[in-house]
């Protein structure tokens, strides 16, 4: 019996003494990794934000200095938000977490991939200063992890994404649908049935937002019960026709898909109905769209 008791005590200090040794030496992973806000806010780290130009894609390259004399690991959290110091300039987003090590001596210096948060704001130009802020609200973080998790960071529709969730422009933007789809219910809304083309523009320091609306993309779908010939036509919202985009098209009766494609650019912003018609003027399908 003293001889299990003695066992048992010896293998408990050595356990003790592992687990004081790990933490000493910062083996221990939970302990060894500090996010960035507790680095700063502790002094543990200074760190430099400078703009490479633009705001998707690896737009900002930052330098971090250890301020201690013990190598750090520090996670940048993916949904950081990092401000301008000229207000005029968008607030980006940080698109993507990084674990990253600083030494006692040497800065690491890296990049970051981000998002624009603020359309209708100056695009950042090369050179421009940034600093850390708060984080994003909850809904843009969710969006940030579907991104990153369905491999769709890189997408056009992320921007346009991060766009409909940070500063409410239309869905419509959103080409893939599963993107669509998720932002449409972070918001409650329901995601419109057509893809908008604008013209968009990331020049340094210039505006960047959702330009003139250019073409109106969908899938069309509908069922005639004989055969008939059809028009399509683009009404405004004072049921004024707009422009016949097909003219008396023979179609046979039964299911029919197709892709549409509508030109708007030469059209003001505003609410708009497709109406598939009939030779005898009856409503075959009716689509709402708005730009």
């Amino acid at each position: 019996m003293k001889i299990k008791l003695l066992t048992l005590l010896l293998f408990s200090s050595a356990f003790v003494l592992a687990q004081k040794s790990a933490e000493s030496t910062g083996t221990t992973s939970t302990k060894s990794i500090i996010d960035l806000s507790e680095a700063l806010q502790g002094q543990l780290i200074t760190l430099e934000l400078e703009s490479n130009g633009g705001y998707t894609g690896a737009s900002m390259q930052f330098t971090c200095k250890n301020k201690i004399n013990k190598p750090l690991r520090i996670r940048i959290p993916q949904g950081q938000l990092i401000a301008p110091q000229d207000s005029s300039l968008q607030t980006l987003v940080i698109a993507q977490e990084q674990l990253i090590s600083v030494s006692a001596k040497v800065p690491f210096i890296g990049k970051l991939r981000t998002f624009c948060t603020e359309a209708g704001d100056l695009s950042p130009g090369l050179g421009d200063k940034f600093s850390v802020a708060a984080m994003a609200p909850d809904r843009l973080c969710k969006l940030l992890k579907m991104l990153t998790e369905k491999g769709k960071l890189e997408q056009e529709s992320a921007q346009a994404a991060v766009w409909s969730v940070s500063n409410g422009r239309h869905l419509g933007g959103i080409s893939d649908q599963e993107v669509k789809q998720f932002a449409a219910e972070l918001l409650g809304k329901t995601p419109p049935p057509y893809h908008i083309k604008y013209k968009i523009t990331e020049a340094p320091r210039q505006l960047a937002d959702n330009g003139k609306a250019l073409v109106i993309e969908s899938n069309f779908q509908y069922t005639l019960e004989k055969d008939d010939k059809l028009s399509l036509i683009l009404y405004d919202s004072n049921n004024k026709q707009i422009k016949v985009l097909e003219k008396d098209a023979p179609a046979k009766a039964g299911e029919h898909r197709s892709g549409l494609k509508v030109e708007v650019w030469n059209l003001d912003s505003g609410k708009y109905y497709l109406r598939l018609k009939k030779k005898n003027g009856g409503v075959v399908k009716e689509m709402e769209v708005e730009f």
